[in-house]
């Protein structure tokens, strides 16, 4: 949540509540990755409207995080890139280990909030009389935006959530590990990180999910690799 991101000449660039956000070209192609096997047919209006929910979706639950450090004294900044979201700060003397794990929660619980309004608007005009009415391709438009927006905003919330560097549940047991074990937290969140990653990266895999299994095998290495740098533990 702290470290920098590079920037590139041809990042989007734009202040939204006062904060700054950058979005940069490696966000967008990471976007196509994800979502053209989400995209039926191979509908390139449908890649659209995938990119607008990754977008909104990654956009509202940095923002989640953002204001709850504003909040706390620090100021961020907002970075959209290959990896996802990140918003950035510089942790004030004030900045204990309840904050941290507030700000690290803020994020998916902005993600739970958007995913709330989806379900209930999309059970509105699930019973809704002006919705039959509706030109059958504006329909089928409103019907996919929010039906990714959906499973965006719940299953991505759950995955942050799980305990594994630098993941948003990763920092939260860091933080907590460190309260409880000062000299040995951080290795702690590490080994928990990497068994945890692990694990989800070969349940991924027995059910064919390239994707998550890759991601979460990254992970696992993220953590193993943190291990034997130099710390002070």
């Amino acid at each position: 949540m702290f470290a920098p991101v590079s920037t590139t000449p041809y990042d989007l660039r734009f202040r939204l509540f006062g904060i700054p956000v950058h979005v940069t070209p490696w966000f967008w192609a990471a976007g196509v990755f994800l979502g053209w096997p989400e995209v039926e047919a191979r509908r390139f209006d449908h890649l659209g409207i995938w990119l607008g929910c990754f977008f909104i979706s990654i956009l509202v639950h940095e923002y989640g995080h953002a204001f709850c450090a504003e909040l706390f004294g620090c100021l961020p900044e907002i970075y959209l890139y290959q990896f996802g979201g990140l918003a950035v700060f510089r942790p004030t003397s004030r900045f204990s280990t309840v904050r941290s794990v507030i700000v690290s929660f803020a994020g998916p619980a902005a993600g739970f909030m958007l995913f709330g309004v989806a379900l209930v608007s999309s059970m509105f005009i699930g019973t809704s009389g002006w919705y039959a009415n509706l030109a059958p391709l504006t329909k089928d438009y409103l019907g996919f935006f929010l039906e990714r927006m959906i499973l965006i905003n719940l299953f991505w919330g759950l995955i942050n959530l799980l305990p594994v560097l630098p993941l948003d549940g990763g920092r939260i047991s860091e933080a907590i590990l460190m309260r409880v074990r000062r000299f040995d937290g951080q290795r702690l969140a590490c080994i928990l990180g990497a068994i945890v990653a692990g694990g989800v990266a070969a349940f991924f895999v027995t059910r064919h999910e390239q994707y998550n299994a890759i991601l979460f095998g990254l992970l696992c290495i993220w953590n193993v690799q943190a291990l034997q740098r130099p710390s002070p533990w």
